[in-house]
């Protein structure tokens, strides 16, 4: 099953198969429950053709009103479609296509948001905790699977001035010290610097190999 929270909690379903594990790299997540629709959009907001890659919205009886007095919060992922014939949408900042036969497949995020042992973490709210950190000139986090389908989250530290030896010593006390365990990564490394992109961005992939 496919779900979130705001779409209390299961969206979709599919029975699975012993093939279905033959190829890790594919999650078919199925159909849609019965009181839930799923919408896949592209970049201009219009649905995508089937066998295409959109965003995944959720509309139906299932979705959430939104965030509990946090009007600005809600004002993101909560979109109302009228052209659609939708009043209520859920943007999950999921990625998927729809096979010919119905059958949705999750290809992965969107955004910076992760997936770990079954929580959604933010990597920049560890990083805005490591920031705090004295002698840190940097640190992104990213994560890493070791290939066997467990996903671990490692902060790739970049010491400043006035940092020691112990700096991903002191670094992960710190993030024990503010952070719940499943916002703690697994492992801490020194890098030199942070490898960008062509555009100037943070290169992940790079930093998670």
């Amino acid at each position: 099953m496919y779900g979130l929270t705001e779409a209390t909690v299961h969206c979709t379903y599919r029975p699975m198969t012993v093939a279905d594990l033959d190829d890790p790299a594919v999650s078919p997540i199925g159909i849609p429950l019965p009181d839930l629709r799923i919408l896949l959009l592209g970049p201009d907001g219009d649905p995508v053709a089937d066998g295409q890659p959109g965003e995944m919205y959720v509309a139906g009886a299932g979705v959430a009103r939104g965030y509990l007095n946090r009007p600005e919060l809600t004002a993101g992922p909560f979109v109302s479609r009228p052209d659609l014939g939708e009043h209520r949408l859920y943007r999950t900042g999921d990625e998927a296509l729809r096979r010919p036969d119905g059958e949705l497949v999750h290809l992965g995020r969107l955004d910076g948001q992760l997936k770990v042992r079954g929580f959604r973490i933010e990597p920049g709210e560890i990083e805005h905790c490591l920031a705090e950190v004295p002698g840190l000139a940097r640190a992104v986090v990213v994560p890493r699977d070791r290939g066997d389908g467990d996903v671990r989250l490692v902060a790739c530290l970049v010491p400043g001035p006035g940092s020691g030896p112990d700096l991903t010593a002191v670094a992960e006390r710190h993030v024990r010290e503010q952070l719940p365990r499943h916002l703690r990564p697994s492992l801490y490394t020194i890098v030199t610097e942070v490898p960008l992109t062509v555009n100037g961005k943070v290169d992940r992939d790079a930093l998670a190999r």
